[in-house]
């Protein structure tokens, strides 16, 4: 299929070869699924819950300084941005599942920061290392898509996407080759894990209680930590009090070996000698040490 589909020649063959593509069978939609999908299209019409074409503008200058005609709060688009250098022009294609004003956020603040976030940031970093300031960048919509839904198998949006990319100019384009197979970025959010979790989390206090006492064990377990981190601190406390305590047990009986020796010594002698003082501290060192058990054993 893909030597037949895409043979030499072709616009897509660097893309899709037998070198780049592994193709897998699936099967076709059942007559059950094709039912339960035409009848979820024809409620969701009943209820009213269509997405209208036009979102309009919130721009503080009106529609006039709008970065997409005065429809910037439009969601789950497939959009290009055109950048102008001098006689230049390069272009790079982006998605997102969020109002398009929010991404254009994200790019503004990916330039500003230098943060290489895709194609165009890395592009916009690199002319202003070169002090090169684009004379303008043009934004537009190229597909309205809704993203994956729960139970799809597919994104209709990241799928838009990629067609587009296969699509475009690669001698102006700013996408790289490897966001043609790139994964879904929808995918993870309508995880089963992901949406238990997120349930749990804004499911008040008294109905966690009457669902098998999970906010109890919770707790519990919370206590548990909360004892053994105190448990290691007295264990802590303990080894450090010991360690103190022979130290200072060496000292005092350094102290007293120095007042015998004091007593010992004749009354004439009233300074040291050099000698004695570089014993003395080589001494005290290894009695810090604790290479020395007594004074006995420095001599």
């Amino acid at each position: 299929m893909v030597r037949k589909h895409f043979k030499k020649g072709t616009p897509l063959y660097h893309l899709f070869n037998t070198k780049r593509l592994k193709v897998s069978y699936s099967t076709v939609p059942n007559m059950q699924h094709l039912i339960s999908r035409h009848n979820h299209q024809v409620l969701r019409k009943a209820e009213g819950r269509e997405k209208p074409l036009v979102h309009g503008c919130n721009c503080i200058d009106g529609p006039a300084s709008c970065p997409l005609q005065a429809d910037c709060l439009i969601p789950s688009l497939v959009y290009e941005a055109q950048v102008k250098v001098w006689d230049e022009i390069k272009s790079y294609i982006g998605q997102t599942a969020n109002t398009f004003k929010t991404r254009w956020n994200g790019h503004n603040s990916d330039i500003n920061t230098g943060k290489k976030s895709c194609g165009l940031a890395s592009y916009m970093k690199k002319l202003k290392r070169n002090r090169i300031t684009p004379d303008a960048i043009t934004w537009q919509k190229l597909a309205v898509v809704d993203p994956r839904g729960k139970g799809s198998k597919n994104c209709p949006l990241c799928l838009t996407e990629k067609v587009l990319i296969a699509r475009a100019d690669h001698s102006i384009s700013l996408n790289s080759r490897s966001e043609v197979m790139n994964s879904c970025r929808h995918r993870d959010k309508l995880l089963l894990t992901n949406q238990l979790s997120r349930h749990h989390k804004r499911r008040p206090a008294d109905v966690q209680d009457d669902l098998g006492g999970e906010a109890d064990d919770e707790e519990e377990e919370e206590d548990q930590e909360e004892d053994q981190q105190e448990d290691r601190e007295d264990n802590q406390e303990e080894e450090t009090g010991r360690t103190d305590t022979v130290e200072g047990g060496q000292k005092e009986s350094l102290t007293v070996i120095r007042r015998s020796e004091e007593d010992s010594e004749e009354e004439g002698e009233e300074e040291a000698t050099v000698e004695n003082i570089w014993e003395e501290r080589i001494l005290e060192r290894r009695l810090r040490r604790g290479r020395l058990k007594s004074y006995k054993q420095f001599f």
